[in-house]
């Protein structure tokens, strides 16, 4: 018979459990609950915020091209108005502008997209537009709404503005 008993080896009773392990998985799990937790909060608050972007400020542009002859004769009415924020990147890395927005439109007479220009200098509660301008799907751009001081009246109008935007009559 063999004289190896393993009972004898730790003096009779089995080693000891490490709970080394256990407490290391517990502690990785917390942060890792607490990581997608914080991740999911952020994601929803930026969700929000981009929806928030969408309604607040399609709704002040929608409302000051309804109020815009110029718009309204080229749009008529208008259907959807929403906010790509997509083409918003793209058009800013074409372009190099900021603070331009990019909406894509459905109107009864066009459809397209409207760039439009915020001025964010004012501080006020609702955005001010600079300007805003309609590229239909065959790729020709219109002037929708404009800050006043890019107007080619020609020739014949009889008005000329010099580049410190008074108006002045000529003979």
């Amino acid at each position: 018979m063999s004289s190896f008993n393993p009972q004898n080896t730790y003096g009779g009773s089995p080693p000891p459990k490490s709970n080394t392990l256990k407490i290391i998985l517990i502690i990785l799990g917390v942060f890792g609950g607490l990581g997608v937790l914080c991740c999911g909060g952020i994601a929803a608050m930026s969700w929000w915020s981009l929806g928030q972007v969408d309604k607040l400020v399609g709704a002040e542009l929608r409302k000051q091209l309804e109020a815009s002859p110029t718009a309204t004769a080229e749009l008529g009415t208008i259907e959807s108005l929403s906010w790509s924020i997509m083409k918003t990147g793209q058009y800013s890395q074409d372009t190099g502008e900021e603070n331009v927005l990019v909406f894509d439109v459905k109107a009864s007479n066009a459809s397209g997209e409207v760039m439009c220009k915020f001025d964010q200098s004012g501080g006020g509660s609702e955005p001010a537009i600079q300007w805003a301008k309609l590229r239909k799907a065959d790729g020709s751009e219109v002037d929708l709404i404009s800050d006043g001081f890019d107007i080619d009246l020609g020739s014949e109008s009889g008005i000329e503005i010099p580049t410190d935007g008074v108006p002045t009559e000529t003979p």
